[in-house]
């Protein structure tokens, strides 16, 4: 790729050797099949030097990626900014996905249980909690992905914990709900996706 196309899809866009160098230096680890450790400072543009060189590689050879990130802002920007520009950039389809821990996703069964089958005792909640409930209600029948973050809302942690998708209350292959649980949906998508998204955490228990 040349380094001119970046001007054409970044507002501003200044040349920086420090990012020329780091993008040459992350295709020829890969095309010599070598780990490779780079430091570079604040202001080099270092996500889209490493994406635009691994996605083509990946592309070319028919590889997956996985891009792991230290906090949920990084992943925002990775997802809302740098890939959909570099997918420009590259001016190739691959498809990508963020793939979060399993308690951010609702459960449909104990939605089910809980929420709609009334069966909270809600003597001792807060109006605010109440409040959430209610929505919750609407939320969890409309919902595509169950992604808590999908709330325009911090939900309560008491609350979500009983609706939680967890390894502790699933029931599998026995579950009802098996063919719409969220989770497991993520989990197919994962499968197919080019380029994979997710934290340190998740990706050091796969």
């Amino acid at each position: 790729m040349d380094i001119s196309e970046l001007s054409h899809h970044i507002p501003n866009f200044e040349y920086r050797k420090e990012q020329v160098d780091m993008m040459n230096a992350i295709r020829e680890s890969l095309e010599a099949d070598r780990k490779i450790v780079i430091e570079a400072g604040t202001g080099t543009g270092k996500t889209l030097a490493y994406l635009i060189p691994t996605l083509e590689w990946a592309i070319e050879n028919k590889k997956k990626v996985i891009c792991t990130t230290n906090t949920i802002n990084l992943q925002e920007q990775l997802l809302l900014k740098d890939l959909p520009i570099a997918k420009k950039i590259i001016n190739q389809n691959f498809s990508y996905l963020l793939v979060k821990g399993r308690n951010n996703y609702l459960c449909k069964r104990l939605f089910h249980n809980f929420i709609l089958g009334n069966s909270i005792d809600i003597s001792g909640f807060s109006s605010e909690q109440k409040k959430q409930l209610d929505y919750l209600k609407s939320w969890g029948k409309m919902t595509e992905f169950g992604d808590k973050a999908e709330l325009p809302f911090e939900v309560d942690s008491d609350i979500w914990e009983m609706i939680q998708s967890s390894s502790e209350f699933c029931q599998g292959k026995r579950c009802p709900f098996r063919e719409e649980c969220f989770y497991m949906k993520n989990r197919a998508l994962k499968a197919s996706a080019d380029l994979i998204v997710c934290n340190h955490h998740i990706f050091l228990q796969t």
